[in-house]
């Protein structure tokens, strides 16, 4: 299985960074699964989650590459994150809210299947 996990950066170690990290992390070792990361930030290689990954050998990818992997399975965080991979990727789309409190409203999309 080919899947892409969104977000917006990993650029420091803060709940939603680590999340990500998390995510890539136990689900890379399954070898069944196939992980990239892609951010909406640009990549820097100094931000630390990015290292940490890195050592896991996880592909990690941002905007600006010109990605023409087709994806079993996107799960996608925050609502400008939701937005992007609809327009750009046709697979179906786990959507994670980390809270509406601040201001992460739904993405209301026929692709969002949870």
């Amino acid at each position: 299985m080919k899947l892409l996990i969104a977000c917006n950066n990993c650029n420091g170690l803060g709940g939603s960074e680590l999340y990500h990290y998390e995510l890539c992390r136990e689900l890379s070792s399954d070898s069944n699964i196939d992980v990239t990361l892609l951010t909406l930030r640009s990549i820097d290689p100094n931000d630390q989650v990015r290292k940490k990954l890195n050592e896991l050998r996880i592909k990690q990818i941002d905007t600006t590459y010109n990605d023409a992997d087709q994806y079993d399975l996107i799960v996608a965080s925050q609502p400008n994150v939701n937005n992007y991979v609809i327009k750009k990727y046709t697979a179906p789309i786990i959507s994670i809210i980390h809270s509406e409190l601040r201001s992460e409203d739904p993405v209301i999309h026929d692709r969002i299947k949870q």
